[in-house]
């Protein structure tokens, strides 16, 4: 089935969101940009035929069960999570990189997915840590919304952890109502 996300196999995806950062920093008075659903939306998503040729090159045979092979509990499932974030890396990789040719003092955050740095990889690609240690963030914004305040200290415990001295980590509050 189609679904509303932006596949980051694909270089007119990759290409569309370079450009708007980069056109913020280059046409706007601006401190920085941040990454918002630098993602993917679930782990079921997306078997386009781009994702499917670079899967297949990257483990060097074809996927005889395409895609049952690549969900929870197939045989390439681990494989196929770690290309995923492989490919939402390099987004960030290469978009972080032309935010800061055109602007060296941009401050370039991400909004992520409050959990342990392997559950953020597999569950949603988002391998932040990664990210904060090749030095592609200057901040993180972990989205750590919760109205318990124990889990709140403890998700954001494990997070600084991850992050150590890297950059400064910026949690999310989030209020809830009903």
């Amino acid at each position: 089935e189609d679904w509303p996300w932006l596949c980051p196999s694909q270089e007119a995806n990759l290409q569309l969101v370079e450009d708007a950062m980069v056109e913020l920093v280059e046409d706007y008075d601006v401190a920085g940009v941040q990454y918002d659903f630098i993602r993917y939306s679930r782990t079921d998503v997306c078997f386009c035929d781009d994702c499917r040729a670079a899967f297949e090159e990257r483990i060097g045979h074809a996927v005889e069960n395409w895609p049952d092979d690549c969900l929870e509990g197939g045989a390439l499932h681990e494989e196929w999570m770690d290309q995923h974030a492989d490919l939402i890396t390099e987004a960030v990789r290469r978009t972080s990189a032309a935010v800061h040719q055109v602007d060296p003092d941009a401050i370039i955050s991400a909004a992520v997915f409050a959990m342990p740095p392997e559950r953020a990889k597999y569950d949603v690609g988002q391998d932040w840590a990664r990210w904060c240690r090749e030095g592609l963030l200057d901040a993180l914004c972990p989205m750590s919304y919760t109205g318990d305040n124990a889990a709140y200290e403890e998700t954001v415990g494990t997070i600084l952890d991850a992050v150590g001295e890297y950059l400064p980590v910026y949690a999310g509050i989030g209020l809830r109502s009903g």
